[in-house]
């Protein structure tokens, strides 16, 4: 039995959303009409904007591309613990993405390290016990970046991490360690010294045969002549 050949779909069908023109997806009752073409190229742009728009309607996967308003009110939607709007735009994205697994761990030292690390630059929680504080406290190792920080920003760390340390913790101290990168040139050089000592050829043994022998003279005579 032949199989049955398949539907030939008009021109425009099949595609994507946004891949044809509105004109083209018109039926063909109505797509004659110039009137109702005219509306639908007017249309077209509007539309071309609502599917562009489509991305960020899954906020969590868009939060890498949407923009800076929207992130300041999603922050609002999670109930973040801690939101600056002098953060720029990098910080706030990683700082919303990875608020849901800061919830979850709250009240660790990797939350404490994660929190401000993700704004501040990398960051380190030693306990009393590593350095031998007083019993329940703990020392923050924060790698100051190129743009370094202020008194507002010392402040504001503190806070965060408040808000992220365990109750029974507390903070003893800051220390700061200031980073910066550039080129390193390096150069070397070898030097060697030997000391050859030469000694004059000595024979083992001079042998004389009966063959003849050559002798030469030179003269040399100064004349001194007065006129």
């Amino acid at each position: 039995m032949p199989e049955p050949t398949p539907p030939i779909w008009p021109a425009g069908r099949g595609k994507l959303l946004g891949q044809a023109s509105l004109p083209e997806l018109l039926p063909s009752s109505i797509g004659y009409d110039q009137a109702v073409q005219s509306v639908a190229r007017a249309i077209e742009g509007e539309i071309e904007l609502f599917v562009n728009k489509i991305p960020t309607v899954l906020l969590w996967p868009a939060i890498s591309v949407l923009e800076e308003p929207i992130l300041t009110h999603l922050g609002f939607m999670l109930h973040v613990d801690w939101w600056d709007e002098a953060w720029n735009l990098e910080a706030k994205r990683q700082f919303l993405f990875r608020q849901s697994l800061l919830h979850r761990r709250k009240g660790t030292a990797w939350a404490v390290e994660e929190a401000v690390s993700l704004v501040y630059g990398p960051a380190r929680l030693r306990e009393w016990f590593e350095y031998g504080g007083p019993p329940g406290c703990f020392l923050i190792d924060l790698e100051i970046l190129e743009s370094g920080l202020s008194q507002d920003d010392v402040n504001k760390i503190v806070w965060m991490i408040g808000k992220y340390k365990r109750k029974s913790q507390h903070i003893c101290g800051l220390t700061f360690s200031a980073v910066t990168s550039g080129p390193v040139y390096l150069g070397a050089t070898l030097e060697t010294e030997a000391m050859i000592d030469i000694w004059p050829y000595m024979p083992d043994s001079v042998e004389l045969s009966d063959s003849a022998l050559y002798l030469a003279a030179s003269v040399e005579a100064d004349h001194d002549l007065t006129v």
